[in-house]
């Protein structure tokens, strides 16, 4: 077989190797340029690759593409191919064709990363062979081109999932939908019914999760499941709660604040049950988790202020759950680069719980329009430095200093990781950090 591949990053990496594995002829191929750990690894294990181009000569003869989740299905190159009868296919995909491994796929506007962490956490408390892959570290085609594991909990995007032909995890979740990447889509339904493509090839014998939003009525209308569902109630989510078997258990972890992380606890305990693991690892798991940086991540406790790092918060829906999970007097630290949001979901919350407002980016006119006569300040910045100083000016006792962007950060960061960690290296310039 001749496969091609687009796109040098982690999953582009991923597909290729697993294509050695497997024996099959392989030519890379990615527009820009692709860093020299990676052209290293390429070489040695024989790949064929391209940087700076796309030679369509050498794609047109392949049995089948892996595409970057990042490169549009609209490209023309994309439309040529699959002119030419030419399957193209999501690295996912590729994944799921070359393993008996069972699968538990977590998907959703906001919460992926956290629901899939402490699934896989729970899974190793339990002392099962599973691996946490997607869009956390390794590619699931990494993973396999090392070794085969009993169970894959993956992460997966809309993007991968645009592309799917057969993939088929066991256990499905679907945390919420919420308008984001408005611009790759045509419009929220179409992203939702990107997201809702993780259950259309599961079976009676699978399992779909889902926190229970308005707009999975219309999903279950449109394309009904053929899975066992299982439909979380937010209204049923209580921090320090989780449900398991008909019984609760009760847990403290400050990783885990908030009703949202609430529903994600409820997702993964659900889950976790499907998967064979016990109540005592479940308890075990939901007391010891720890979080990855720039998620609710709270960074210090200072003279009665509280600091809290949510950098990932790259859209409005997860900006409104952060707010939820405080009470005011808020100091809100927010904006970036606009992925055609609409601020005013925010506006009820941010009238209720902000105090102000300290707008951070290269351009803050839509928030400042948005926030300028609801919020009792309104400050403009353009650098975290500045921000952070007129939060600490602005500060009394008893507020909550609030990192929680709503937008993404390529403005003015390389992500929202160097955000968030600019922002904790700013703080630490003022106060004691927690130990």
């Amino acid at each position: 077989m001749d496969v091609a591949v687009l796109g040098g990053g982690e999953s582009g990496i991923g597909a290729a190797l697993l294509a050695v594995k497997n024996n099959y002829d392989v030519f890379l191929s990615d527009i820009g340029s692709i860093d020299e750990k990676r052209k290293l690894e390429l070489r040695d294990y024989k790949v064929d690759f391209e940087e700076g181009q796309h030679s369509f000569d050498k794609l047109k003869n392949a049995d089948v593409v892996i595409k970057s989740p990042g490169i549009p299905g609209q490209l023309e190159l994309i439309v040529q191919l699959r002119a030419l009868g030419i399957e193209v296919i999501s690295e996912i995909e590729w994944a799921f064709r070359h393993t008996d491994a069972s699968i538990a796929a977590i998907t959703g506007s906001n919460g992926k990363t956290t629901t899939t962490k402490l699934l896989h956490h729970m899974a190793q408390n339990a002392g099962l062979d599973a691996v946490c892959v997607g869009n956390i570290g390794f590619s699931a085609s990494r993973q396999l081109a090392i070794r085969e594991p009993r169970w894959m909990i993956l992460e997966v995007s809309s993007f991968q999932l645009d592309d799917i032909r057969r993939f088929k995890p066991e256990i499905a979740i679907i945390l919420n939908i919420s308008p984001d990447h408005l611009d790759r889509y045509d419009d929220f339904m179409d992203y939702a019914r990107a997201k809702w493509r993780i259950c259309e090839n599961q079976t009676s014998e699978d399992h779909l999760i889902f926190v229970a939003e308005k707009i999975f009525e219309r999903l279950c209308h449109e394309r009904p499941p053929r899975s066992e569902v299982v439909s979380i109630n937010p209204e049923n989510c209580t921090p320090g709660k989780a449900n398991w078997a008909g019984s609760i258990i009760l847990y403290d972890n400050k990783h885990l604040l908030g009703p949202h992380n609430a529903c994600n606890v409820e997702c993964a305990a659900e889950a976790a049950r499907l998967m064979g693991i016990q109540r005592v690892d479940v308890k075990r798991s939901l007391d010891d988790f720890v979080n990855d940086p720039h998620r609710m991540e709270e960074v210090a406790f200072w003279n009665d202020i509280r600091i809290i790092n949510d950098s990932k918060a790259t859209n409005v829906e997860a900006a409104i759950k952060a707010l939820e999970s405080f009470d005011a007097p808020i100091i809100w630290i927010a904006g970036g680069t606009d992925k055609g949001n609409d601020y005013t979901d925010l506006l009820p919350l941010a009238r209720e719980k902000v105090k102000v407002l300290v707008a951070m980016g290269a351009d803050n006119s839509k928030l400042l329009k948005t926030f300028a006569n609801e919020i009792e300040t309104v400050a403009d910045c353009h650098s975290v430095e500045e921000a952070v100083k007129v939060a600490f000016r602005l500060a009394e006792k008893g507020t909550t200093i609030l990192l929680s962007p709503a937008c993404a950060s390529f403005d003015l960061f390389n992500n929202y990781e160097e955000r968030g960690l600019l922002f904790k290296q700013e703080i630490l310039k003022y106060i004691t950090p927690i130990g």
